[in-house]
């Protein structure tokens, strides 16, 4: 991964994280603002495909740094800075390492632009495909019922009605 990272900074490509769930504080407090949250406040002043940023991290952004030298990598431009970009009804963050602050405007105008609805579509078939759904969580957890049950022998009959899911368990 250090090394994908290395190479991307080295050849001038960008590396671009988004978040989808925003519930940070970090733009709140550079702002000397309290009592919300930063979706709250970008929810109520941005427009579809206006942003704001670059806010700095905090101690996300000093781990991420942290871990760069480990790997004896050059931290230098790697600590992530945060912007919120508004696509649909949703407000995303949207976080660049700070090599990647010269681009920010074609950053936030290539996610915008790859967002169908509410989401970029890379991040929402990544979704689709990790979606566990009730049924799936349900057929695995009776298949590690029925494991253990059999390996218990005659004593995992008795241990069925402890384990077996109850009226409105999932």
């Amino acid at each position: 991964m250090g090394r994908l990272l290395e190479e991307a900074r080295s050849s001038g490509v960008p590396v671009v994280g988004v978040v989808k769930r925003v519930r940070s504080s970090m733009a709140v407090r550079a702002l000397g603002l309290s009592g919300l949250s930063d979706l709250a406040l970008f929810q109520a002043v941005l427009d579809r495909g206006e942003y704001a940023g670059p806010f700095e991290m905090g101690r996300d952004a000093d781990e991420l740094v942290g871990w760069a030298v480990r790997l004896g990598l050059d931290p230098d431009g790697l600590a992530p800075r945060a912007f919120f970009l508004r696509v649909g009804r949703r407000t995303l963050r949207v976080e660049v390492p700070e090599y990647c602050l010269g681009e920010a405007r074609w950053i936030m105008g290539l996610v915008l632009s790859l967002s169908r609805g509410d989401l970029p579509i890379p991040l929402a078939a990544a979704d689709s495909l990790a979606r566990v759904t009730n049924r799936d969580a349900s057929l695995a957890y009776r298949r590690l019922v029925a494991k253990v049950v059999r390996s218990l022998g005659p004593a995992g009959a008795d241990a069925l009605s402890l384990l077996t899911l109850q009226h409105g368990e999932v």
